[in-house]
């Protein structure tokens, strides 16, 4: 892989990762009832903690604009929530 490969690569990562972090945003304070920014890092955390091939399915999803899976997303933080 060539040193533009590889650059244009990781500007694809960044892009990826502040669409979905935009993206995280708004569902977490628009649309995830019983959202507090208090909690942020434990539900990050939870949500990363079901393991790797759960996590990339709902990022993916989120990114790709899958309303089921944005729908599923925001279900699992509401249940998450309750546990706090």
């Amino acid at each position: 892989m060539s040193l533009t490969d590889t650059h244009k690569h990781e500007i694809q990562n960044m892009n990826y990762g502040r669409q979905l972090t935009a993206k995280i945003e708004f569902i977490f304070n628009e649309l995830v009832d019983g959202y507090d920014p208090e909690y942020q890092r434990d539900l990050i955390t939870v949500i990363e903690g079901m393991g790797p091939k759960v996590y990339n399915r709902l990022m993916d999803g989120i990114v790709n604009d899958n309303q089921k899976v944005i729908d599923e997303f925001i279900k699992l933080c509401e249940d998450i929530l309750e546990t706090f």
